[in-house]
């Protein structure tokens, strides 16, 4: 199916009269530095005292956006990212992702608005940002193909993609007849309605996350906007279904996540707060409370509008020192913030 979508986008493009090819160049470098503390909230572990560090995390690419006209545009874009550090001489330390070096984290076709109606396609490496619910972390983006209808009053996104492949040339080129072990795809739809009377923007969402027999699902509500001048809030509520039938017996997933926040403007400078709640498993329950990313990915809590300097409070989960979701605990967090 896949591939008869592949070959069905690529015909279209072709059908598309060409005009002169407009190209847009961009790039993007940014450095962050990481101190933190006790990030395992035990200060008995090491036993010498609070366990910290601080290191430096960097991006750097370079993008290119070629337009060919009636809503035809292709994008690409190189670049690296991670934890740097490496030793110019010894070679000791961290050198980029895991030592990939310059790869391509992005490249996609898309064709909108086809044959006069508000429909698009886009295929090959897609940037997954769906606010807090589900993204890819801010830098490489997942391959597969999206639909996508846009109106005035509604968006939706209807999408497949290959998370983790398994088998591919490199599992051929190992010499073995085995059976590669399952991919990981997520499938899904996210729809917006638009009330741009009241200001006001309502998402509703699934996803589905096959790895085989583990197939874990969702389905939420969000809302965000700004009714009033100054004022602007963002609720959402998400909770999975599904079951992992690896194991006997089955296992139902049944993690919950939810958060309500708001922030006010007294230009220049803003207030705000929040409350987040995030199940953890219950291990005397036959269920599987753990809330986990659709993505498996970060906790974005605006990161896509700006670096917020909070996380889920457990900020080394993941070997970028991103902020993922703890799994095992429930996690409850109060924020207060100012910007200036």
């Amino acid at each position: 199916m896949k591939k008869l979508l592949f070959v069905m986008v690529l015909a279209l493009l072709v059908s598309f009269p060409l005009h002169a090819v407009e190209v847009t160049w961009g790039g993007l470098f940014y450095n962050y530095a990481f101190w933190w503390m006790n990030a395992d909230f035990d200060s008995n572990v090491p036993a010498e005292g609070t366990d910290g560090d601080m290191h430096y995390y960097m991006h750097a690419d370079i993008n290119a956006t070629a337009d060919f006209g009636d809503g035809v545009t292709a994008f690409v874009k190189l670049g690296d990212w991670g934890n740097y550090g490496k030793h110019p001489i010894t070679g000791v330390g961290p050198l980029g992702t895991l030592g990939m070096a310059v790869h391509i984290m992005a490249a996609y076709i898309s064709a909108q608005n086809l044959f006069d109606s508000p429909i698009g396609i886009t295929a090959g490496i897609i940037p997954v940002t769906y606010d807090d619910i589900a993204n890819d972390g801010g830098e490489d983006g997942f391959t597969g193909i999206k639909l996508n209808v846009a109106t005035d009053m509604l968006d939706i996104d209807l999408f497949s993609y290959r998370c983790v492949e398994r088998g591919g040339m490199g599992y051929m080129m190992m010499g073995t007849m085995l059976t590669p072990p399952p991919d990981i795809d997520l499938h899904g739809v996210w729809a917006t309605v638009k009330l741009p009377d009241v200001n006001i923007e309502i998402n509703g969402f699934g996803f589905l996350r096959p790895e085989g027999d583990d197939k874990p699902m969702w389905v939420g509500v969000r809302s965000t906007g700004s009714p009033i001048e100054g004022l602007s809030y963002v609720g959402d509520f998400a909770m999975m279904m599904g079951s992992d039938e690896t194991t006997d017996p089955a296992v139902d997933y049944s993690g919950m996540y939810f958060s309500a926040r708001a922030s006010y403007v007294f230009d220049p400078v803003t207030f705000g707060g929040g409350y987040y709640s995030f199940s953890g498993d219950d291990a005397t329950t036959a269920e599987n409370e753990d809330y986990q990313a659709p993505t498996l990915g970060t906790y974005a809590n605006g990161y896509y509008k700006g670096w917020p300097g909070f996380g889920t409070a457990y900020t080394l989960w993941s070997p970028y020192g991103f902020n993922l979701v703890l799994p095992g605990i429930n996690l409850n967090v109060i924020n207060g913030n100012i910007g200036f």
